[in-house]
């Protein structure tokens, strides 16, 4: 049994893989020392490893390690492919570990991954497994908060609605919110793929991150959805 933890922007997410076999992943509200302590202690991993793009993980590993195996991944980590980013020690660890879950599912493919987190990122790793990077955009609650934030009168749309819900004309407010920024994601997506798909083919197409189910059954054409990419990459490791 191992452990794989990734701390992002909005939440942290515990992976309990058996070999390459992910078991559970659990949501993370609190990551102190105790939170991850119980849950070596209900499982027992053999080892763990850790990712953060917001904390300091020296703390962590020294704490831990007290009780099991710990590696830390960053952007200095060794990695089976090429990494070709210009800065790469301004590139956060999270986009590295989703390249790993592409690079274990589709090896020596061109990959696109999209994560729709906090941000919505895209990352492009080629058949001959160089990195080369990718980009960075607002993710979805970002882009609803940006609304209510810089006017006075729109209001903050905090909870999804139900994929039946949203419509391309919006006829309240509320529901104009809702297909501006969700139909306006959803473009962007999919006009960053053809663009990729123009330069690399054939190319692998993987979508990630915390609101990656909700956009599985819109987004065309079909990709591979794997909301946990950064978990399975990170297991790689182990």
């Amino acid at each position: 049994m191992n452990f794989c933890i990734d701390i992002g922007n909005t939440r942290a997410k515990l992976g309990i893989f058996k070999e390459d076999k992910l078991l559970e992943v659990k949501i993370l509200q609190d990551i102190s020392f105790e939170t991850i302590l119980e849950e070596i202690k209900r499982h027992y991993p053999q080892k763990i490893i850790l990712t953060s793009v917001t904390v300091d993980l020296e703390d962590y590993q020294v704490e831990l390690s007290k009780h099991t195996e710990v590696i830390l991944f960053t952007n200095q980590t060794k990695l089976p492919f090429q990494n070709c980013y210009a800065t790469p020690k301004t590139l956060g660890s999270d986009r590295l570990a989703g390249i790993l879950g592409a690079y274990f599912l589709f090896p020596f493919q061109n990959c696109l991954v999209m994560d729709a987190g906090t941000c919505l990122t895209y990352d492009f790793i080629d058949a001959q497994n160089n990195y080369w990077g990718g980009g960075i955009a607002p993710g979805l609650q970002m882009r609803f908060k940006s609304l209510s934030h810089f006017t006075v009168k729109l209001p903050l749309i905090e909870d999804l609605p139900s994929i039946d819900k949203v419509k391309l004309i919006g006829n309240t407010t509320e529901s104009s919110i809702w297909s501006g920024v969700i139909f306006g994601m959803l473009a962007e997506m999919e006009g960053m793929i053809q663009k990729y798909h123009d330069k690399h083919t054939p190319l692998q197409v993987l979508l990630s991150g915390g609101d990656a189910l909700f956009f599985e059954s819109m987004i065309n054409p079909k990709i591979f959805v794997s909301p946990n990419l950064n978990l399975i990459g990170l297991n790689t490791l182990i």
